[in-house]
């Protein structure tokens, strides 16, 4: 999966270097959520709310369709219940997504609604846990610190003086277990999370 991250990223500035993109501000709020799985235990996973921020860029590949990379970073997480007591998961990420970027016009007008899907590359930079009522959150360290996602979203975008701004909901699944030592599979943990996002395009 390194391989394919610096493939990525070679191909976004190669095309960077040919093509002016727009580009400019992201930033929003995250509902984490995953999968956990942990043999011989019940358990359940609350919602935990995060943050969202980083640069989006944008590239024209036709009429309808566009490129779309950000680097992001983005809070994870969710709240683990087991034996009626909650702990806090937080896992921060620096996050490469790359979107293909359908758009539709409304009406006359500026306003265009668009649709979003592609795969994200994540680097986890922080992982913490809170038992609920002990107070300060312990260093995770067994965690692996490459994640594979996949994006689905839709949004609005219209021109605001001289840039685009642009609001949209986003899921992200990750396909990757971050649990390192996972007894051959057994112990598991994927994120969940939902993004919803406000930003700008200059340039455009």
């Amino acid at each position: 999966m390194n391989l394919l991250f610096a493939l990525i990223l070679s191909f976004v500035f190669t095309l960077s270097a040919h093509a002016a993109p727009a580009w400019g501000p992201v930033g929003g709020l995250t509902l984490g959520n995953g999968t956990f799985s942990v043999p011989g235990y019940t358990t359940s996973l609350k919602n935990r709310v995060g943050v969202a921020a980083g640069i989006s860029t944008e590239f024209e590949l036709g009429d309808v369709f566009f490129l779309q990379p950000e680097l992001l970073y983005v809070s994870k997480g969710a709240t683990l219940t087991v034996l009626m007591v909650d702990t806090d998961f937080s896992f921060d990420y620096v996050e490469l997504p790359v979107f293909i970027k359908p758009k539709f016009a409304i009406g006359s007008g500026s306003a265009k609604a668009y649709a979003l899907v592609g795969p994200s590359f994540g680097v986890m930079t922080k992982a913490s846990a809170t038992v609920s009522g002990l107070g300060a959150g312990a260093t995770i360290t067994d965690v692996e610190r490459f994640e594979f996602s996949g994006n689905l979203g839709a949004g609005l975008e219209g021109a605001v003086g001289n840039f685009i701004g642009f609001l949209d909901l986003r899921y992200m699944h990750g396909f990757s277990n971050i649990v390192k030592n996972n007894l051959n599979g057994r112990l598991s943990y994927s994120n969940r999370t939902w993004l919803i996002l406000v930003g700008a395009h200059f340039g455009m």
